[in-house]
């Protein structure tokens, strides 16, 4: 049982993602602006240069009057993680595209995080899926510091989608191989500080812009020259040179007396200009230097202090001085300085303020920034402070906002960027952390955070308002509710939830569904069902209010009671239900789970076709999926390909499984072993099982068990297949212990199993009399709800004690559709299915642009999947089979049936005339292979 996933996107600063306007003292530069347009589709344009060179203004003049869509970021020391910078990244090219990278978003926004070539694979083929080319600009990529971001960006680069050019602009030389880039044939323009120096007539055309009435003096004999000298065509140099020279009496002699380096030359030149400004305006930027970003109401705050100017005229004289600073929207709401006129400006504050003063300074940027609900800023000017505890508070208040948009990833970084110290004494971010696990399925480390937190509120140290006492009390209570309920201590279970249900505050939403999910499902297996409904059924329409994930979960938990029950029709119906609001909210955990409980059905009711296509859409988003819903699937889907004779296509997806295993949990689980042990036996294969049987020491789980497949069931399967007199016994004592933990937690689908495989052990033991009991009981408990595979599974001996059953005048027309279906099953065993025979076939080398399809003159790109597309651009490269099955991380039998759609379509039967059929029809084969 498990939560959905909030449809917010995560909290991005919409900022960051706008292009810096052009000044108005902006000089037109042809002879770089020429080198820029030339090429359009090159793959990488590097802009490298120290800070205060015109990087920045350069791209975004030429950005500006460029034909090409563009997309901006600018990156700042917070953006070095992967999921964090990916996430802003797919927020640029949403300016662009809106409905861009839909698939990298649901990963970004996963409870499990996905591997970074999950990510890579999947962003590169959606950016080859967009509508048209563009240009996308990272600034500042100098801040940056995560391996796992610049191993992305050169597969990026690599990979070339031939759609986008990428522009960095970056203080350093990224760590990119970019020799062998060259080398490569990969088209890269460089542009450095040796570019971007001013050449005396445009030095010429900056003081024209600049200076009115002085600058016929400074553009005269060697003024000009000197200018150009002294600042080194530098453009930060050369603006505070004329905003030191403005006014000047004898601009001459003033040119002569800076000189050196460029280091001092702006040092000499930013005491001058700051000389010449008033007292408050001189103050008003220094204090405000410590921020990122500024505006009117910020500034207020940190200027309440401030002697002789106020947040409006300091903003009023920011505006009309031109002096380094940058508007970051089109309302002119919020501003930045230049970086490097930010960096001198600090530089000055530091020296001339005791660390007392800074920190007062950027307690109250937190303070404001925290009220303003900017949490991320607020965390980290308090950090800078050095104030943990405000820091920590600041996470605090946050949490449950956070909680109810399920949004783990930002969670994770808020509590991975406070101290250790702090985590271990407030009992609020014990249960902050114990929700994170939660969310990771790591049940463990949720009990001992759960202790934890007790033993901090229990000992009365812990400072807590009213408010977030009773949070944490009903965050603790709710969670231990789930552990309780996972541990089949069912009053207790409803106990913990009830007490988290009257202690919890309003705002912890997420918090209280948790509750009372484990609420009613507890209720229901302890009998209770009506109880159960109408407590459903009443969050359900509560929760209408709210609309989105809310009622999606109610939607969740209803599906988890409906399964329990064995009610297929009515589970059919909720698991639409959820499918919709998942889907028009953008839920991906809802949306995988919709999908696991509509293949579960259908597996049920023996439509395996349909059934796999909904085990296939969440085996392909794994990743994005909840932990518990990917891993049945799979086994859904390795039982189906089975069934259909694709014994080896069964293998490799329970293979899949176990390296899904190993990437969410570290090591593979007593479910895959399962899994792979049960296909062995359903194989014949016998010897393969029994490692995993001898080492595992199964018991009866002493919890609910409603998912599809659970180890100790293969166990009792095993032991049947074994077929010895001790075995079978064995398998008997086995099932009657599990027939007691199903009776009683009321799990209708577990018993129908249970009795189905207490008939196949009396069976094997010759007590027919108990066999035909014992399948009656199975087959009076599956009618109503329709199941059918669950009695197929079983094979031969199965249909023998149907047939007699059948005998036994109890002839039903279900009972009639049982055998139908071991009929059916046989066929299709002895099928295999390649491809799906509705599909038409083109006479080979037609060049006609179109592909036959039932007589239909259809575009061979409309009849092609994005899939199918994706295939088809690897199969122009030298990859096995093998190899790109793990590039596409599919297994090696769906390469191949997509491999034969696409010949059938395209009219071919070979790779080759495959490649060669696409380009004659102008399919554009991105490639994604290195």
């Amino acid at each position: 049982m498990a939560s959905t996933a909030s449809g917010h996107a995560p909290i991005l600063l919409q900022t960051k993602l706008h292009r810096p306007p052009v000044g108005n003292d902006y000089v037109v530069r042809p002879r770089l602006l020429e080198r820029l347009v030339r090429n359009p589709n090159r793959v990488l344009t590097l802009v490298v240069a120290p800070a205060g060179s015109g990087k920045t203004t350069l791209i975004s003049a030429w950005i500006a009057t460029a034909e090409r869509k563009a997309a901006w970021l600018s990156i700042d020391q917070n953006d070095s993680s992967l999921p964090v910078f990916l996430s802003y990244v797919v927020a640029a090219i949403r300016s662009v595209f809106p409905e861009a990278c839909a698939e990298t978003d649901i990963l970004l926004r996963s409870t499990f995080q996905a591997p970074a070539d999950i990510f890579t694979i999947t962003f590169i083929n959606e950016l080859t899926r967009l509508p048209g080319a563009f240009t996308l600009v990272l600034d500042d990529y100098h801040f940056v510091h995560d391996e796992s971001i610049h191993q992305f960006m050169i597969r990026l680069i690599r990979q070339r989608p031939r759609n986008l050019h990428l522009v960095l602009i970056t203080r350093v030389n990224p760590p990119f191989p970019v020799a062998s880039m060259r080398a490569a044939s990969l088209q890269v323009l460089e542009i450095r500080m040796r570019d971007l120096r001013f050449t005396l007539d445009e030095t010429r055309e900056f003081v024209l812009r600049t200076m009115g009435s002085q600058a016929a003096e400074l553009t005269q004999g060697d003024a000009l020259a000197v200018i150009k000298e002294r600042t080194e065509g530098w453009a930060a140099g050369l603006r505070l040179a004329m905003l030191s020279l403005q006014g000047h009496p004898h601009p001459g002699l003033y040119l002569s007396q800076f000189m050196g380096t460029s280091e001092y030359v702006m040092d000499y030149l930013m005491d001058q200009v700051i000389s010449q400004q008033p007292a408050g305006i001189v103050t008003a930027l220094l204090l405000t230097s410590i921020l990122d970003r500024f505006s009117a109401p910020l500034c207020e705050a940190i200027l309440v202090d401030a002697k002789d100017v106020t947040a409006d005229a300091f903003l009023e004289w920011v505006d009309k001085a031109n002096l380094f600073v940058t508007s970051l929207d089109d309302k002119r709401v919020w501003r930045r300085y230049d970086h490097l006129f930010r960096e001198l400006l600090l530089s000055r504050l530091m020296d001339q303020t005791g660390p007392e003063k800074l920190a007062a300074l950027h307690i109250r940027a937190s303070d404001w920034f925290a009220a303003n609900a900017f949490v991320d800023e607020a965390l980290r000017h308090a950090l800078a402070a050095n104030d943990p505890e405000r820091a920590a508070l600041v996470v605090e208040r946050s949490v449950p906002t956070i909680l109810a948009r399920e949004d783990r990833a930002t969670l994770e970084r808020w509590l991975h960027t406070l101290p250790e110290t702090i985590k271990l004494t407030r009992p609020a971010l014990m249960a902050a952390g114990a929700w994170l696990r939660h969310l990771q399925g790591n049940a463990l480390a949720v009990q001992a955070l759960l202790h934890n937190a007790e033993s901090a509120i229990a000992d009365g140290s812990h400072n807590l308002s009213d408010e977030g006492l009773r949070w944490v009390q009903g965050s603790v209570a709710a969670l231990w509710g789930e552990q309780c309920f996972a541990e089949n201590s069912l009053p207790r279970a409803i106990e913990h939830c009830q007490h988290a249900l009257d202690t919890l505050p309003p705002a912890g939403l997420f918090e209280r569904r948790t509750a009372i999910a484990y609420l009613c499902l507890a209720k229901q297996a302890m009998g209770d069902v009506d109880g159960a409904e109408r407590l459903v059924a009443s969050e359900l329409l509560r929760a209408e209010t709210f609309g989105g994930a809310h009622t999606a979960q109610y939607y969740l938990i209803l599906c988890w009671m409906r399964l329990i029950s064995g009610d297929l029709q009515q589970l059919g119906h909720v698991a639409q239900h959820l499918l919709k609001e998942s889907q028009r909210n953008r839920l991906m955990l809802s949306m995988t789970w919709a999908h696991y409980f509509l293949g579960l059905l259908r597996y049920e009711w023996n439509d395996l076709e349909s059934a796999a296509a909904h085990f296939q859409t969440i085996a392909e988003r794994r990743h994005s999926a909840h932990f518990t819903a990917a891993q049945e699937s799979m086994l859904g889907l390795a039982l189906i390909r089975h069934a259909q004779g694709s014994a080896q296509e069964a293998r490799e997806t329970t293979e899949a499984l176990a390296t899904f295993n190993l990437e969410q949990a570290g090591s593979i689980t007593d479910k895959t072993h399962s899994a792979q042990a049960r296909l062995d036996a359903m194989q014949g294969k016998l010897v393969p099982a029994e490692p995993w049987v001898e080492g595992t020491h199964l018991s009866v789980p002493d919890r609910p068990i409603p998912l599809f497949d659970e180890p100790s069931m293969t166990h009792a399967r095993l032991l049947i297949a074994e077929n010895s007199l001790d075995s079978l016994h064995k398998a008997n004592q086995l099932l009657a212990d599990v027939q007691a933990l199903a009776k009683s937690t009321h799990n209708r689908r577990r018993l129908i199993e249970i009795f189905a495989l207490q008939a196949l052990t009396f069976q094997a033991l010759h007590q027919e009399a108990h066999a035909l009991d014992a399948l009656q009981n199975a087959v009076q408990l599956a009618q109503s709800g329709g199941f059918v595979r669950m009695f197929v599974d079983m094979g031969p001996p199965m249909r023998a004690l149907l047939l007699d059953l059948n005998k036994l005048d109890i002839a039903t027309p279900y009972m009639q559709r049982l055998l139908a279906a071991f009929a059916l099953a046989d066929a299709e065993a002895e099928t295999d299915h390649p491809s799906d025979p509705k599909l038409g076939h083109a006479e080979p080398g037609s060049d006609t642009g179109s592909i036959g399809n039932k007589g239909a003159n259809v575009p061979a790109t409309l009849l092609l999947t994005p899939r199918e597309l994706e295939v088809l651009s690897l199969l122009d490269s030298p990859l096995s089979d093998k190899e790109i099955s793990a590039r596409l991380f599919v297994t090696v039998n769906t390469v191949k049936r997509h491999t034969g759609s696409i010949y059938l379509k395209l009219g071919v039967h070979s790779r080759r005339r495959a490649v060669a059929r696409a380009k004659s029809l102008r399919i554009e084969l991105t490639a994604i292979a290195a």
